[in-house]
């Protein structure tokens, strides 16, 4: 984990393994209502409660050998968290064994099944067109949408919804979306009441309306320069004012028009881009290879082909543990 605070002279910050982390494999951060910060790795979840490090304030959740009950995280093979905003619960997903819900002023987690995963029958108690049951064990993006309701994206299950009130999943298949090419996602992001944007692992960005049951599917990854074989993989997306893209691929970053339905490559980035978050007029772009880097939107749009990409210089910044 890294920590950049603004004040000069500026100080960076390393925790790894040897300073409590289960692994230094970070795949998500979250900060609950508390103020408290939470570390998803691949080796369980971390309250990281004080930033500066004081044993005490530092908690480890692992998974219980065998059945997780409402004790235990279900999996410690993490993917992202996500803090609720409307109620004290930190929704956890995991690489295989589905959705947990943190509810942590209770110290009690519910879990959230694949039907394969939970080894019951049919699902003859929901309602139509609901479901109790996730639709893929793998969970790859949790985003929250209205106060009751969470969009999920799975690596083999397509997407659904989530109504919290009732613990009922709405499946979405490319089987009942027309225009998915597949059911395998990385990512989504809500953009009104019935339509969202989903990131596809190798095929692009689908534009879906819920209520006609439509996709438009938009390739990415050719509108890079560089030839170099990668999936068409779009890891994360996060949308401007302007209700434009700017997604995260296997091969960089690119940015999609919603007027023309055009990606154009953003030169400076190459390889995956990890996370993306947008802060007034900076678009902060975190990458496998290439560190943190910094994207002024005015400039990009003033010209999308040859705006600077500016990169924090980790060398250049004092250190400490």
């Amino acid at each position: 984990m890294t920590t950049v605070f603004a004040q000069a002279p500026a100080t960076l910050s390393y925790y790894t393994t040897q300073h409590g982390l289960p692994s230094n494999c970070v795949r998500g951060l979250a900060i609950d209502n508390h103020r408290r910060l939470w570390i998803s790795t691949d080796n369980g979840l971390y309250l990281f409660s004080n930033s500066y490090g004081t044993d005490s304030d530092k908690r480890l959740f692992q998974e219980k050998r065998g059945t997780a009950d409402d004790r235990h995280i279900c999996s410690n093979d993490l993917n992202m968290l996500y803090a609720d905003r409307y109620e004290p619960v930190l929704w956890i997903a995991t690489r295989g064994s589905g959705l947990d819900a943190y509810h942590y002023d209770e110290g009690r987690f519910v879990h959230y099944r694949s039907q394969f995963l939970s080894g019951e029958g049919d699902d003859v108690d929901a309602p139509d067109g609901m479901s109790r049951f996730l639709p893929d064990g793998s969970v790859t993006s949790i985003a929250p949408w209205r106060e009751h309701t969470l969009w999920l994206t799975s690596y083999q299950g397509g997407f659904c919804s989530l109504d919290k009130r009732t613990g009922l999943f709405r499946h979405y298949h490319h089987t009942s979306i027309h225009g998915m090419p597949n059911d395998s996602l990385w990512c989504v992001v809500p953009l009104s009441d019935n339509s969202l944007v989903v990131g596809h692992t190798n095929a692009g960005i689908s534009i879906i309306d819920i209520r006609a049951q439509r996709a438009a599917n938009y390739p990415v990854c050719p509108c890079f320069s560089e030839k170099y074989v990668a999936e068409d993989g779009v890891r994360t997306i996060v949308t401007d004012k302007r209700r434009n893209f700017w997604l995260g691929t296997e091969k960089g970053l690119a940015f999609f028009n919603m007027k023309s339905r055009k990606a154009t490559e953003i030169p400076g980035i190459s390889g995956l881009v990890t996370h993306l978050s947008i802060n007034g007029d900076t678009l902060y772009i975190c990458t496998r290879d290439m560190g943190l880097c910094m994207l002024s939107l005015t400039e990009a749009y003033r010209s999308p082909g040859k705006a600077k990409v500016s990169r924090l210089d980790l060398s250049a910044i004092g250190q400490s543990s």
